[in-house]
């Protein structure tokens, strides 16, 4: 027996049964979100409907989130800057690996995790300026505290080793 008021998951039953057909009750139930739906009674009561699909989709964020960066489901800049320096520095399949990793140049064991390293990049440099990535201030040096910045692709150039 399903009652108004009464709780399955994220659902509270918010009218009586509704008929759709002849083999299903149908409730009313409001989401903890605010939204709407009509669910089958046999869903509710066997935990099939939990949500109105927002569970759903909390739950894959978190199962997807590698660094805890996400905004609206992607991935913020800050993470993807560092996938792209951790591929360039230990991916030897990447076309820039001979670049970074090939010639020696690793993350420091201070920035192995991504958090870590975010955090150090806010709290040091700031937020990314606009057209800006991160840089490394030696060339010849790693990716560590102290020589890291934000510059724009035309410093970086000016401060790349000869290729």
């Amino acid at each position: 027996m399903v009652n108004i008021g009464q709780r399955f998951g994220n659902f509270v039953v918010k009218s009586p049964f509704i008929y759709s057909d002849k083999k299903h009750k149908k409730f009313v139930c409001i989401c903890d979100c605010g939204e709407e739906k009509v669910v089958r009674e046999d869903h509710i009561k066997a935990g099939f409907s939990k949500s109105c699909g927002c569970l759903r989709k909390k739950i894959l964020s978190k199962l997807h989130t590698k660094h805890g960066q996400r905004v609206g489901g992607r991935r913020t800049i800050y993470a993807i800057l560092f996938d792209n320096i951790v591929e360039r520095c230990e991916n030897k399949n990447c076309k820039s690996y001979k670049y970074y990793g090939g010639r020696g140049i690793y993350i420091s064991d201070e920035f192995r995790d991504s958090k870590t390293f975010i955090k150090y990049i806010l709290e040091t440099l700031g937020p990314r300026p606009e057209n800006h990535s991160i840089d490394r201030i030696n060339p010849n040096g790693n990716y560590e505290r102290g020589n890291l910045r934000w510059a724009t692709a035309k410093e970086q150039q000016w401060n790349k080793i000869k290729r």
